[in-house]
């Protein structure tokens, strides 16, 4: 059954007419040998393209994790570059507790120590890009940079005006790191 199902396909293969230039299986024997060379040419062409394509496949296939390999050295990089600009934030502050416990050191003394600390942190950050968001008391306020921690009923103040910045808000480029928390008034209800 097998065998003359396997004939009746030879015999229809046979009968189809074929393409200039293609050659059937068991066929090399009937083309001259410019035809032959022709066939193993083409298929040398063939395997030839087909290597290629494998190896530029493989080669991007590298390229993309070494990408991803230099990326993350590069934020890792930038990250110790930034830790070690804190440092001295970290020593100085250690040196302004231990100054609270010396004899003849003023907390006025230790004070102005804690804002010179401050000052040179807001100048790492900068340098860094990132900024404070600038917001006082009668400004309007903006939930895009803002986050309201309550909101007072009062006659005093525009309503959705700012009455108290409670923490200072900070940006990044164009990423809000941390919004400016602030006491917002409302309009009382009349009643």
């Amino acid at each position: 059954m097998v065998q003359r199902k396997k004939k009746k396909q030879d015999e229809e293969k046979a009968s189809k007419p074929v393409p200039e230039g293609e050659v059937r299986d068991g066929d090399l024997e009937d083309l001259d040998d410019s035809q032959v060379e022709v066939q193993v040419e083409e298929e040398d062409e063939i395997a030839e393209l087909k290597d290629k394509y494998m190896r530029l496949t493989a080669e991007f296939e590298n390229y993309k994790k070494r990408q991803v390999r230099d990326t993350q050295r590069t934020i890792q990089c930038n990250a110790a570059d930034l830790l070690r600009e804190l440092l001295p934030i970290l020593d100085n502050l250690r040196r302004a507790g231990d100054a609270v416990n010396q004899e003849g050191v003023t907390a006025e003394q230790v004070c102005e120590g804690v804002c010179l600390i401050c000052d040179h942190m807001m100048e790492i950050l900068a340098k860094q890009g990132m900024r404070k968001v600038e917001v006082k008391p009668g400004d309007v306020f903006d939930p895009n940079f803002m986050e309201a921690v309550s909101a007072v009923p009062t006659d005093e103040h525009k309503d959705h005006t700012i009455i108290e910045v409670i923490l200072d808000g900070y940006v990044y480029g164009d990423i809000v790191v941390r919004p400016t928390k602030v006491v917002v008034a409302v309009t009382p209800k009349k009643e």
